[in-house]
Parts: C-alpha cells; sequence; structure tokens
C-alpha cells in the first residue's frame, strides 16, 4: 500500500520516538544529578562552610550572605557530580531524626501564661465580631453592588497623588505610622530622634510634643497604641519604639522623654508591632528572636516571650486584626506564622528566594503579603495555607506591605524610589506613585484611605485622592499655609529706609 500524503514513514516515527527517548532520557538524568546535589547539600549556614572547607573552595567571598553562599556550594556540587565524583549525602540517624521531630517543650512563666489567656479572650472576640460583620456584608452584597464597587474604586485609587511634603528628620528615615485618629504621623530617623507632624498640613504639631529623645543609636521602628487620641492620657502610654541600641521605649505624647525603656535583645531591633488589643509589643532582632513584651498600665512592663525559630536574623513583623497570629520574616527567605495562643509556628511561608523585610495581614483575617530582597510580592491564603499569586512588583527590594483598613488596596514601598497601589479583588496593578528622590522605608494608610511615605531622601510624603470628599479642605489649608509662609517672608524683608 502506498504511503498517502501527510503520513509518517516508519522510519521517521522510529526517529522520533529515539528523539523522545533520548530527551526522557537526559530529563530523568538531569533530575536525578539535582536530588543528587540536593541531598549533598547542607541548610544551615556553618554546615555550608564546612563543607566548603572541606571542598577546598573559600569559606566567603566579599559581599557573600548565606543564601549566596550556599547557592554556590550547590554550584561546586553540581560541577563535581558532571565531573564524574561521587558527592556525599549528608545521613541523619535514625536517633537523630527523632530528635528533630520530636516536640521541645519548656514550662513557660506565670505572666507567659497570663498573656496568654488574654490574648486568647481578646482574639476570639475579636474573631466573632469580623465573621459577623463579614457575614453581614456577604448578605448584603450583589453582583451589581460588587461591580459597581470595583469600579469607582479603581477609579478612585487612579486618581491618588501627592499633596504634600516635608523633611522629617536630619538623617534617612526609617519608619512612618498614621495615629489611629488620622489627624497625625509619627516618623522615625537614623539620627535617633521620633518627630510628631499634623496631616495633612504636614507641620510639626504644637498641641502636644513633637520631637521625642531618648534613643543612643537609629531609630529603627515606631508604632501607635490603638487608643492614641482617642481615650488614652497625653501621659500614658501613646506610642512604642524600637532602635538599633537593642532597646523598645514607650512613650506619652506631653514629654520628650520616654515613659519607660525595656531591654534584652543582643542585638539591634529591626521591626515593631503593636497588639491590637494595645497590652502588648512584639519586636524582631538581629539575634534570630522575635520577642512579645507586656506593656499594660499598671503591670510592670517586660518581655514576656522571646521567641527561637529563625536560623538567621528576623526582620518583618507584622500582627493579625483579631491578635491571635503574629507573621514574621528572616533574612534567609523564610516567613513564619505563629499563634500566640499557644506558641506553635503554624505555616511557613516558602517561596521568596532572599530576605523577607516585610510582611503584612489584611484586615479580613485570612489573607496577607509578603516582600523582600528578591523584588516580588506573595500573596497568601492562611485558610489554605498556600500562595494565592506571586507578583514581580518592583524593580528593586520591597522594604514594606500595607493593606488599607478596609482591605480594598494594598500598597508597597520600595528601593526603587516608588510606591505602588494594588488591588487586592483580582491583585492588579492600579498606579504608581513617584515623587521621592531615593529608597523608600515605608508606608501606612490611615483610616480614610490617605497614604503616608518616607524615605532615605529624609522626607515624608502625604498622598491622597484627586476626586475625594475631602480635597478641598486639604488645598485650602495648604493655600492657608502657603498664604501664611509667605506673608512671614515678606515680614522678614529688611526696610531699605531703616538700613541707611
Amino acid at each position: 500500500m502506498s504511503e498517502q500524503p501527510g503520513d509518517v514513514s516508519e522510519s521517521a516515527r522510529k526517529a522520533l520516538d529515539e528523539k523522545e527517548a533520548a530527551m526522557k532520557a537526559i530529563q530523568e538524568s538531569q533530575a536525578s544529578r539535582s536530588k543528587e546535589v540536593e541531598a549533598s547539600l547542607p541548610v544551615l549556614d556553618p554546615d555550608v562552610r564546612v563543607r566548603l572547607r572541606e571542598m577546598g573552595e573559600p569559606v566567603t567571598l566579599f559581599g557573600e550572605g548565606p543564601y549566596e553562599r550556599r547557592l554556590r556550594l550547590r554550584q561546586v556540587l553540581a560541577g563535581e557530580l558532571l565531573s564524574g565524583k561521587t558527592l556525599q549525602k549528608i545521613t541523619v540517624s535514625k536517633t537523630a531524626a527523632k530528635k528533630q521531630t520530636e516536640r521541645f517543650m519548656t514550662k513557660g512563666s506565670e505572666a507567659l501564661r497570663e498573656a496568654r489567656l488574654e490574648i486568647t479572650s481578646y482574639s476570639l472576640k475579636a474573631a466573632r465580631e469580623r465573621i459577623a460583620k463579614q457575614q453581614q456584608q456577604h448578605t448584603d452584597t450583589t453582583i451589581d453592588s460588587i461591580e459597581s464597587k470595583r469600579s469607582k474604586q479603581q477609579s478612585l485609587l487612579s486618581g491618588y497623588t501627592t499633596f504634600a511634603s516635608q523633611v522629617g528628620g536630619d538623617r534617612p528615615l526609617s519608619g512612618i505610622k498614621v495615629s489611629p485618629d488620622a489627624k497625625r504621623a509619627l516618623i522615625s530617623s537614623w539620627d535617633s530622634k521620633i518627630r510628631l507632624f499634623d496631616i495633612p498640613e504636614c507641620d510639626k504639631t504644637q498641641d502636644y510634643k513633637n520631637t521625642f529623645h531618648g534613643h543612643k543609636d537609629r531609630v529603627t521602628g515606631v508604632c501607635w497604641h490603638p487608643n492614641a487620641f482617642v481615650s488614652q492620657s497625653n501621659s500614658s502610654l501613646n506610642f512604642a519604639s524600637c532602635s538599633a541600641d537593642k532597646s523598645v521605649k514607650l512613650w506619652g505624647v506631653d514629654s520628650e522623654n520616654p515613659i519607660e525603656t525595656l531591654g534584652g535583645h543582643s542585638d539591634r531591633i529591626n521591626k515593631i508591632a503593636m497588639h491590637p488589643s494595645g497590652s502588648f509589643v512584639a519586636t524582631t532582632s538581629q539575634d534570630r528572636t522575635w520577642r512579645l513584651w507586656d506593656v499594660t498600665a499598671g503591670r510592670q512592663s517586660y518581655g514576656v516571650l522571646d521567641q527561637e525559630g529563625h536560623a538567621s536574623p528576623v526582620y518583618g513583623i507584622d500582627i493579625q486584626s483579631d491578635g491571635s497570629l503574629v507573621a514574621t520574616g528572616d533574612t534567609s527567605g523564610i516567613g513564619r506564622i505563629w499563634d500566640l495562643r499557644h506558641g506553635y509556628s503554624i505555616f511557613v511561608l516558602q517561596g521568596h528566594q532572599k530576605q523577607v523585610l516585610a510582611v503584612s495581614f489584611s484586615p479580613n483575617g485570612w489573607l496577607m503579603c509578603t516582600g523582600g530582597d528578591d523584588n516580588i510580592i506573595k500573596l497568601w491564603d492562611l485558610r489554605r495555607r498556600e500562595v494565592l499569586k506571586t507578583i514581580s512588583a518592583h524593580g528593586g527590594l520591597i522594604s514594606s506591605a500595607k493593606f488599607d483598613p478596609s482591605g480594598d488596596f494594598l500598597v508597597t514601598t520600595s528601593y526603587d524610589t516608588t510606591l505602588k497601589i494594588w488591588d487586592t479583588s483580582d491583585f492588579s496593578h492600579i498606579r504608581t506613585l513617584r515623587g521621592h528622590d531615593d529608597k523608600v522605608m515605608s508606608c501606612d494608610i490611615s483610616n480614610d484611605g490617605s497614604i503616608v511615605s518616607c524615605a532615605f531622601d529624609r522626607t515624608w510624603k502625604y498622598w491622597n485622592k484627586q476626586t475625594s470628599v475631602g480635597d478641598d479642605e486639604i488645598d485650602e489649608l495648604l493655600l492657608d499655609k502657603a498664604r501664611a509662609e509667605t506673608e512671614s517672608d515678606l515680614d522678614n524683608i529688611p526696610n531699605s529706609d531703616s538700613e541707611g
């Protein structure tokens, strides 16, 4: 029988089969080599150094971190395997393996027990209220209302622009937080000071102390008490700060000196977060731990928990709105979710290739964002314990991430000098905010949706929607400020007649 046009001859079919078999063999060989390399690759940095020394390689190179060092060892091992050498596998004895999987428990203090009970009581009530509110919103929501809200929201978000800018310190600014009443911005600086500004005017506040002294090194973060300027007295705890001087300080707003200083970390403190109850603050440190501090009024302030669990310095931290969970990120690219009610690490956030510097919980209780030195953000569903979406978000390191109080949008900041706004309904990019001249270090979002940011260029900026209801008032305030400054300048002009 003659072959019809389009038929494949027996010889051609045989050649194709041989090619597919060869490709499959190559893929299997590559997979086998990859497994063999991974089986010989240590996890901890001290073990990586030892292995490099054994292989006659430099233990460390200039500017090389743990991640880059382990990647270099992987490449060296792959080269050894390709040259025909047999790799030494890392073996763990049954006894050691049992010890690694065995849960090690230590008896906590009575103060820790009381703190866990208080957090449990608070978080259960907060979770019930949040769920009831979400159920009511779900009942009242229709498809048409969802589409209408989304369209209106994207229109508003695309209208964000800078309304004011102000110098915030003598050195780079490290952190910024908006007060619970949305009228003030608290800014930490590397000049060891903390400053309080009014918004939207962006002037130093005159109603309270506006410059706070006490730290002996760079201030690395600040956080507000949830009732500051609402029900807290001026002399009681209104905000807390952390510093490279290894201390946590508690402050009122009627004195430039701290109420109390807390110590315990053995290396610089990186970030600080306030528990929504206002009774505790949490800090992360270069000493590879994070701590929980009791700051309740009327009780002696002290650290109730010194939590290990990270293999490298801990940086980012955030506390869920219910107060039950804490998220931390470290410089090896690992994030963890901790349950404050019993102390366990309940979920490991794996996927970042470099250090995790930004972590943020959404107000909805189950969505969270992580970002870091690999220029990407990951959105996580804590209910399913999985990544919902990975986004190449910026052209530089991601320094912070923040959900707005409604959970409708997310703002990220980066060393590429920009802020970006993301719609959380589909994680689409809505707008890029430009204006800073150097690395953007931090941002926050007020209850009315306005955004504040601070940067390495020593300035902080106030951003708002061009079409928002309060813009006329903002414009009027800024015009009044400009008129006052102009009048002041005119008053200071020397009189030519009097000079003679």
